[in-house]
């Protein structure tokens, strides 16, 4: 196991890491961003997690809420023309309907995180295609 001795070797470590899992939304080779430079990225990143965060938390209260017979305000709904969820077992069955609403929740966050991840527009197309072949979101 690897010792540091000083910190500045640590988030140096850090930043390694965070750039091979990140390196495909920016950053990729060179030199590593100073981190006041990523600090308003990072913030971008935390705020969406933390509403996504709230969000399935949401989620588990109306779904628990329907189950209980209470009813159950769904927290995120299909676009208009979207046509995937539209069997009454997707309205009606609150399994089917938190598997639909998770689904579309996770298509929402992966879908703000590529436009909050400052990509060129090449880079942009590329990974927007990928998600648009799952998802409808965008």
């Amino acid at each position: 196991m690897a010792h540091f001795h000083v910190p500045h070797e640590y988030v140096q470590g850090l930043f390694k890491a965070g750039e091979k899992l990140l390196g495909p939304f920016g950053h990729a080779g060179g030199t590593l961003p100073s981190p006041s430079a990523t600090l308003p990225a990072v913030l971008r990143f935390s705020q969406l997690q933390g509403r996504y965060c709230q969000q399935q938390f949401a989620l588990g209260m109306s779904i628990m809420g329907s189950v209980l017979g209470n009813g159950g305000e769904p927290v995120v709904t299909s676009e208009p023309g979207d046509r995937r969820f539209h069997g009454k077992d997707w309205r009606e069955n609150a399994w089917s309907d938190l598997l639909k609403q998770s689904y579309l929740l996770n298509s929402q966050l992966l879908a703000e995180w590529i436009d909050a991840a400052d990509l060129n527009e090449k880079e942009g197309h590329k990974v927007g295609d990928s998600l648009r072949g799952s998802s409808s979101t965008r």
